[in-house]
């Protein structure tokens, strides 16, 4: 930016002026100036600083300890000594104080008998009849007409009826048998 040895004291004013909230007209002498432009370096650079730290961690203190964030922050699986290291629930961690801020980590639920469970399931004779059960859907039109589909999606499909309600009325419809929707005579058929 600027050497402060080999500057003139008129660039000293001049750089001082550009950045300063408040102008001089001149210092008082060359070693004043010397001090306050290099007192106005290290405040443009904490605020350049400041805006790197607020764009990429959304402050630029520790919400716990408040320390500047540029002495130390762990992102979450940040590599150290080539393995990732997970924070425990949030994205940063700060160095300082050992505070997790920012967004919330959102941890997997991990269930192992969940796997074991379905498939003992599938032991119930009720459990796997129900599921082995496949429908078509036989369709009564307005006009008499009977259509048989092997899905009720291919029958939404098929009649050009809203598709976004198919899986909610297909439940429906296996628990009722036989329901009416938009005018058509639904029945499930086991095959």
């Amino acid at each position: 930016m600027i050497n402060l040895e080999t500057a003139s004291t008129a660039t000293l004013v001049t750089f001082y002026n550009t950045y300063a909230a408040k102008p001089v007209t001149r210092f008082s002498d060359r070693k004043t100036a010397v001090r306050r432009v290099a007192k106005l370096l290290d405040e443009l650079k904490a605020a350049e600083l400041d805006k790197e730290t607020v764009s990429y961690y959304g402050v630029t203190e520790c919400p716990h300890c408040g320390i500047h964030l540029s002495n130390g922050v762990h992102p979450h699986n940040d590599e150290v000594n080539g393995k990732p290291v997970p924070n425990d629930t949030h994205e940063f961690h700060c160095l300082a104080c050992g505070g997790e801020f920012g967004r919330e980590i959102r941890k997997a639920r991990k269930n192992p008998n969940l796997g074991n469970s379905i498939a003992a399931s599938w032991n119930d004779p009720e459990v796997r009849a129900a599921r082995s059960a496949r429908h078509h859907v036989e369709v009564t039109d307005q006009q008499g007409g009977v259509h048989v589909y092997r899905s009720v999606k291919q029958a939404f499909d098929a009649l050009g009826l809203p598709l976004g309600q198919h899986i909610k009325f297909r439940g429906e419809l296996k628990a009722a048998g036989e329901l009416t929707f938009n005018g058509f005579k639904f029945k499930a058929i086991e095959v």
